[in-house]
C-alpha cells in the first residue's frame, strides 16, 4: 500500500481523493466540500500523486468510480 509510507496523512489523503473524484476532479468544489483552502487540496493531491503515482487528470469515469469505491472501503476499514 503506497499510503502506508504516510500513515499520519493516509486518512486525510483518502478523504481528499474521494471528495475530489466525487466533485468531478474540481479542486475548488473539493475545497468547499471539505471546508479547506484550495491550496490545501492541491498540496494533498500532489502528495497522493507522489505516493500513488496516479495522474488524476488522466482518469476516465470507470477509473474514478473504482477509486471512489476503493477509498470508501479503506476509510471504513478501521
Amino acid at each position: 500500500q503506497p499510503l502506508q509510507q504516510a500513515p499520519e496523512y493516509g486518512r486525510e489523503l483518502l478523504e481528499c481523493l474521494k471528495a475530489y473524484l466525487m466533485s468531478g476532479c474540481n479542486v475548488t468544489a473539493t475545497a468547499r466540500t471539505l471546508f479547506l483552502h484550495r491550496n490545501t487540496i492541491m498540496y494533498r493531491l500532489e502528495q497522493l500523486q507522489k505516493y500513488c503515482a496516479i495522474d488524476f487528470e488522466a482518469l476516465n469515469v470507470s477509473d474514478r468510480i473504482f477509486l471512489v469505491i476503493s477509498c470508501e472501503l479503506l476509510l471504513n476499514k478501521n
